[in-house]
């Protein structure tokens, strides 16, 4: 038994572990905690701390520099905010600000391992030159390349074939051309997440060249112009139909491995509002060509279920909610989603985009 009057045995102070003799520990355990509060800081934050010092510089510049937002936001900008906010003279000046600073700086492009970019077709630099600022970015994760082409008649130059060599995250939205995205998607077996929303010119073909070699696909995205009236303008065409048969066949040959899919049919009225008011033909769309590929079975792994477009037939949404084995599905009506509704609120992503309004030298 211990005797409560006893006293505990003396310690000499110089026999205790002392972090004094120990710096490169201490040192070591400051830059750990440093680390971990940078990684929780907002974009802007780490913009401010990095002005204020060479050693808070040297910490945020990897932080800032790991995910590059310079991109055109032309979808989902909700009504409060003005035309202002995705100015295309504004983004063309960041872009070329970044540029200039990875030629500067090359060894800048080893931290980026998320890109958002527009590539336009004219302005600060031609997409030649896009592909050449991108070649350095080989550790590059997520991408997602918005090409505003609109009202071209003849398509800039396609990618190079091999650009982001260890990218697992791609989305391309709008212009691409077929050369381009199937250039871009060079690895199809690494790929994890695909998202493509085509543009006002449909180009079939590259989920055809891609079924059966993206092994690893966990989430699908895919989003087109559709017209929501069997006697709209211009609703023969080709490619229209050329397309939702690829789709469908894709997602029958990838439905083992997929977790998320989201199918989009985005209303295209081509100036006549008087379509709106006819019944919605993208719930026949659905209902004929997607469906049956979702009831058929085999679909073991599949969580969630986004079906954007979709019009206002209770009966129809009823009907698929009893159909379809999934944990999770949702319906998205009028204009179908983009993105950015995806990922994260637009405000998130302007944010970081102005970021690269910076006038100042950043990981010199």
């Amino acid at each position: 038994m211990v005797n409560s009057s006893e006293q505990p045995p003396y310690i000499p102070l110089r026999s205790m572990p002392s972090t004094e003799s120990q710096p490169s520990v201490k040192a070591a355990l400051v830059d750990d905690i440093q680390r971990i509060i940078f990684s929780y800081l907002q974009t802007s934050d780490l913009l401010t701390l990095a002005l204020c010092s060479e050693k808070f510089n040297m910490l945020a510049t990897p932080y800032l520099y790991r995910s590059v937002y310079l991109l055109l936001h032309v979808y989902g900008r909700p009504k409060s905010l003005s035309e202002e906010d995705c100015n295309i003279f504004d983004v063309c000046a960041r872009q070329d600000l970044f540029r200039r600073t990875i030629m500067d700086r090359p060894h800048l492009a080893r931290l980026v391992r998320e890109i958002r970019w527009t590539v336009f077709a004219t302005g600060v630099c031609e997409p030649a030159e896009y592909w050449s600022l991108f070649e350095p970015f080989k550790l590059v994760q997520r991408v997602y390349l918005d090409f505003d082409y609109e009202g071209l008649r003849n398509s800039p130059q396609p990618s190079p074939a091999g650009l982001f060599p260890r990218a697992t995250h791609i989305a391309l939205s709008r212009n691409w051309s077929l050369e381009t995205a199937l250039n871009l998607l060079h690895t199809p077996s690494r790929m994890i997440h695909l998202t493509l929303i085509y543009g006002s010119i449909q180009i079939p073909g590259v989920l055809t060249a891609l079924a059966g070699e993206c092994t690893n696909l966990r989430q699908l995205y895919l989003s087109k112009p559709s017209r929501i009236s069997e006697d709209e303008p211009y609703s023969n065409d080709e490619n229209d139909t050329a397309v939702i048969l690829e789709w469908r066949s894709f997602l029958g040959a990838s439905k083992s491995t997929l977790h998320e899919v989201g199918l989009a049919l985005t209303a295209v009225s081509h100036g006549c509002m008087e379509y709106f008011t006819s019944p919605d033909v993208r719930d026949l769309i659905f209902a004929k060509e997607f469906i049956p590929v979702f009831v058929g079975g085999g679909w073991d792994n599949l969580e969630s279920l986004v079906l954007g477009g979709v019009g206002n037939d209770e009966k129809q949404k009823e009907n698929l909610e009893a159909s379809v084995p999934v944990a999770q599905l949702s319906f998205r009506s009028g204009r179908g989603w983009s993105l950015e509704a995806i990922y994260e609120a637009y405000p998130i992503a302007l944010e970081r985009s102005r970021v690269w309004d910076i006038r100042v030298s950043l990981g010199s």
